[in-house]
């Protein structure tokens, strides 16, 4: 069961720019926080 799930999860997602989760929530976390500012 774990096989199948990890199969799923790392599969390339259209929505995500045809990147896999893993790596989207990757360059999410090495990019700028998206946190609006005021000057």
């Amino acid at each position: 069961l774990t096989t199948i799930a990890e199969e799923i999860n790392n599969r390339p997602r259209r929505r995500l720019g045809y990147l896999t989760p893993t790596e989207a929530f990757a360059r999410l976390l090495a990019g700028e926080p998206h946190v609006a500012s005021t000057p």
